[in-house]
């Protein structure tokens, strides 16, 4: 930067400081701010809370680093102060949400950068004593992967907290973590996605909330651990994103489709009705941090340093490209303020530059960070005024790291000074290569290549590989213990399944035969969806036409058919696991079984059919009328007795009833490209 552009970066990072300072609300010996959020009613209000993000971990780690580069003691003195309302605040409202971003987990982070700099011990205990309980995390009923609110980011955290402090606890708490998220990962058309919802089309890109998240933190487990096993997975995150690379818009797409209202829910309902596809199925296009190429690039200039993979440069050149073309138009910015903020602003874009020009050493990456800066300055000039992260509150300034002013005074810091203030926005650890203590009681940091593999099979094929473990041990060591190198493409075990079925002798050929293919054919049934989110209304508004069906009696007149998103297909032994011991299927001679496979947002549900439920499910493949149905299975029982025929049609009926609730039996025989009638 030129000498007069250094001093309007230094002298607006001042400014946001001292305002911050003027705004800072005193409660015993610590400071608080209140920063923006929004009613249900999408009003703005003011809150205070803890977290990185939007609370005061976040403001004062700002002061911290603007401290760092000024030597201003009152930005320290403010910053000290406002750890010890945090922390305060802490000891007064226990919890168990240990996200990195936006929750505890994030407070420990910040109070761990305070060691560093202050090189008071304090700090690195009260990190230490914030997130003893982070297991907690784990447990909610409802939790998520990604990295801003989930445990990918957690689990970054803990491997900075193991950093500094080697506590042993620390590490079967990291130990714990890996292996949730190892078990949370689902297979994509390429790599590994996590956080699947019928929330999204597919499963997300994207640093905060999608895949980059989740393989950042793998990343950083792989190189802190030296462990290849853990790198590979990384390399599976960013391989499932990269799939999805759209060349149309020069991005990676924003698969968020989510109803979060009553307006989401009409529109998603009528295009359903409508037989609007498309809405289900198309996807945006956003460039930030948390969704979309800048903070993709964040994690591949990472990749790229760890790994060395030359392929990682061409996604930082597209995530760069990408940038360009999105916020460096001055021209854009003449009618309304940009956005400025570290999240889904300039801010954060321009980390992604300057980290760019840190790691390569390319100056057209710092030119292009100084014409992104020139944006930003000539915008406050202009208006006055930083604009919020909320987009609806075009006059509102707000206080926060990642939502405010104080992540814009953040990124001017980084401007100045990228090697002495660390990004906030894709932390990485400086140390690596840990030893680990001798013992097998960790589930997941043991893992090799191999084991890896042999986990994320495991979800897959579990009673697959249950079988050849009981049966044939042999043959599927042969598999798993040749060499692995990059965790095999898909069609690896396939083939081999292949190969070890028609190398069995007939009868044990066909058993294994039998359970490999009706695990195929849920992996393959649940790659036929072509949207998560479609597949989640098309369950609700299932749900509540079977409601409507039961309430007003099942009527003769009614038209039903086996749900569309279903499919019925029978096996020759009983792989039930709740059916009793499907490794003894040996000793047992070959039947039918049916089973119906069910496509919905979480994934393939599988449910076994008793014969009637069977026969029932067969008549209405096609659609019909109730009565016309349960007369033509009428037909099939053989008596002549009324008495014991309307028995017999009791049975069906409530059988049906329980098909319909179910959802099993539907209404509608709307499809994936059909409306729902």
């Amino acid at each position: 930067m030129e000498p007069q552009m250094i001093q309007r970066v230094y002298d607006e990072a001042l400014a946001i400081g001292d305002d911050l300072l003027s705004k800072a609300l005193p409660a015993g010996q610590g400071l608080f701010w209140e920063t923006l959020g929004l009613t249900a009613d999408l009003k703005p209000k003011w809150e205070v809370g803890e977290s990185i993000y939007t609370g005061n971990t976040g403001i004062a780690l700002f002061l911290l680093e603007l401290y760092q580069v000024t030597g201003e003691e009152r930005f320290l003195d403010a910053a000290k102060a406002g750890m010890v309302w945090t922390l305060d605040y802490c000891d007064k409202h226990p919890t168990d949400y240990y996200a990195l971003y936006t929750g505890r987990m994030g407070v420990s982070y910040g109070l761990l950068r305070f060691h560093t700099l202050t090189g008071d011990p304090h700090y690195l205990d009260n990190a230490l004593t914030i997130a003893r309980d982070c297991k907690k995390f784990t447990e909610r009923r409802v939790g998520v992967d990604d990295l801003i609110n989930g445990f990918s980011g957690t689990l970054i955290g803990l491997l900075h907290l193991h950093a500094a402090s080697a506590e042993s606890w620390i590490i079967d708490a990291i130990d714990h973590y890996a292996d949730i998220l190892i078990d949370r990962a689902w297979p994509g058309p390429a790599g590994l996605y996590w956080d699947r919802s019928g929330e999204n089309v597919h499963g997300l890109c994207g640093l905060s909330h999608g895949a980059s998240g989740i393989g950042l933190a793998f990343l950083e487990l792989g190189r802190y651990l030296d462990n290849p096993a853990f790198l590979e997975l990384a390399k599976q995150a960013f391989a499932y994103e990269n799939h999805h690379y759209d060349h149309r818009i020069n991005n990676w797409p924003d698969w968020r489709r989510g109803i979060y209202g009553a307006e989401d829910r009409r529109k998603h309902t009528d295009a359903f009705l409508n037989g609007n596809i498309d809405f289900f199925t198309q996807h945006g296009d956003m460039n930030a941090w948390c969704h979309g190429a800048a903070g993709i690039g964040l994690s591949r200039l990472r990749a790229y340093e760890v790994l060395r993979d030359p392929a990682y440069l061409d996604d930082i050149d597209k995530a760069v490209a990408k940038i360009r073309e999105t916020d460096l138009n001055p021209n854009d910015y003449l009618d309304e303020p940009p956005i400025n903020i570290l999240c889904h602003g300039l801010g954060g874009n321009a980390d992604t530059l300057i980290q760019a020009y840190v790691q390569l050493g390319d100056p057209s990456f710092k030119q292009l960070a100084n014409d992104l800066t020139g944006i930003v300055l000539a915008s406050k000039s202009r208006y006055k005024k930083f604009r919020s992260g909320f987009a609806d509150l075009k006059n509102e300034e707000d206080t926060s790291l990642f939502m405010g002013n104080a992540g814009i005074g953040y990124y001017l810091l980084r401007m100045m000074y990228p090697n002495k203030v660390p990004s906030i926005l894709a932390p990485r650890l400086r140390k690596a290569k840990q030893t680990l203590p001798s013992t097998e009681a960790y589930k997941a940091l043991h893992l090799t290549p191999s084991g890896t593999y042999r986990r994320l099979l495991e979800q897959a094929y579990p009673r697959t590989l249950d079988f050849m473990d009981q049966h044939h041990p042999e043959l599927l060591a042969s598999f798993m213990d040749s060499p692995v190198g990059e965790l095999r493409e898909a069609g690896a075990f396939n083939r081999f399944m292949t190969g070890a079925i028609h190398s069995l002798e007939a009868a044990s050929g066909e058993i294994l035969e039998d359970v490999f293919l009706l695990e195929k054919q849920k992996g393959d049934f649940d790659r036929q969806i072509s949207s998560h989110s479609l597949l989640n209304i098309a369950r609700m508004l299932s749900a509540e036409e079977a409601k409507d069906i039961l309430e007003e009696g099942l009527r003769d007149s009614r038209k039903l058919c086996l749900d569309p998103y279903s499919k019925i297909i029978t096996t020759k032994w009983n792989w039930d696991p709740d059916a009793g011991d499907y490794l003894e299927n040996p000793t047992h001679e070959p039947d039918e079984y049916p089973v119906i496979l069910s496509q919905y947002a979480e994934g393939i549900r599988e449910i076994s059919l008793n014969p009637l439920s069977a026969i029932i499910a067969e008549t209405f493949t096609v659609e019909k009328l109730t009565s016309t149905g349960v007369d033509g299975i009428l037909e099939s029982v053989e008596s002549s007795d009324p008495e014991e025929l309307e028995a017999v049609r009791q049975q069906v009926l409530a059988q049906l009833r329980e098909l319909i609730t179910a959802g099993l039996i539907v209404g509608s025989c709307h499809t994936h490209a059909q409306p729902f009638i």
